[in-house]
């Protein structure tokens, strides 16, 4: 799993705070370097992962698809991007629905 404890990182916002109630919340990084991070705050359970444009289509659709990321207990995360691109962040909350307080942040890797 590529999600680690935020260590004290810094970045300017991309997407700001905000609570939904859906059965997955999706945010959208047009584009994104190969190891620039995601900084993810979530406050309840859920599933969190990347996905380039064709999985991101293929989630929607219901196909299998490649993801980065995992099963996440709450609290903020870093997600890496593994390849330069457009990618999409996905907080799927697994079918239950629900209220989820949600962040997502574009973290530029470090020259």
């Amino acid at each position: 799993m590529l999600a680690v404890p935020l260590a004290g990182q810094d970045g300017s916002p991309s997407i700001t705070d905000s609570s939904s109630v859906a059965n997955f919340i999706h945010y959208a990084f047009g584009a994104a370097s190969a190891g620039d991070g995601i900084k993810v705050v979530i406050d309840r359970p859920a599933n969190v992962f990347l996905v380039d444009d064709d999985g991101y289509a293929a989630f929607k659709g219901g196909a299998k698809f490649n993801y980065w990321g995992g099963q996440a207990k709450g609290g903020p995360m870093v997600l890496k991007i593994p390849r330069s691109g457009s990618w999409h962040l996905v907080i799927d909350l697994g079918g239950e629905g629900g209220k989820i307080r949600h962040s997502a942040v574009l973290v530029p890797a470090r020259a």
